[in-house]
């Protein structure tokens, strides 16, 4: 028996139309199941139950408690180094070898930063300086958390798992910047690697 399909989703309109998204609450299972079809008609279907939703709902009010009581009650460096080193964590280490097996085959950083644009979309260079922007939160712990209610502190969490794949590739200490957060309220996620 199912319940009523349920398209009131926040923001539908900026996915473009070749993807729907649907939600079906499946009431004698207890559990929602997120069907997602692509143009290719491939499916991909994820279901959680109701109590793995509310979990997750948790895990972004925590996070987000977290991250304010560092604020208040540590001191910014500290609450820096916490993070990045929570960065560093997430960062795979597959995507590490990668960078670093395209770096030991380059002639120089140059040859090195040519062709892993070539495999990252993200990095770029504007002039002599690198960077790594995304056009919207990719961090699916705290990216469904309702803009305002997070402080862009967490984004050091970016900057831990940048320095984690070019430290990781270069095989020495670089140093991220953070330039633009889209948590800070900017458009775009910038941050400026300094090799």
């Amino acid at each position: 028996m199912r319940g009523a399909c349920i398209h009131t989703m926040q923001g539908m309109s900026q996915f473009t139309p070749l993807v729907r998204f649907e939600l079906l609450l499946i009431e004698k299972e207890r559990r929602i199941r997120i069907c997602m079809l692509r143009v290719n008609n491939n499916i991909e279907i994820q279901s959680l139950t109701i109590l793995e939703v509310t979990k997750m709902a948790r895990t972004e009010k925590w996070i987000a408690c977290l991250v304010s009581g560092l604020n208040e009650y540590v001191d910014e460096e500290t609450r820096i180094k916490i993070l990045e080193q929570c960065g560093r964590q997430c960062q795979s280490q597959s995507f590490i070898k990668k960078a670093k097996n395209i770096f030991q085959k380059s002639k120089n950083i140059d040859e090195f930063l040519d062709n892993f644009e070539q495999v990252y979309k993200h990095l770029h260079r504007e002039g002599n300086k690198i960077y790594i922007t995304y056009p919207k939160c990719y961090c699916s712990q705290v990216n469904k958390i309702p803009k305002g209610q997070l402080s862009g502190t967490y984004c050091n969490c970016s900057r831990g798992w940048a320095k984690a794949l070019f430290e990781g590739a270069l095989g020495r200490p670089v140093e991220v910047l953070m330039e633009e957060s889209i948590i800070n309220g900017d458009k775009q996620c910038k941050f400026r690697v300094v090799l």
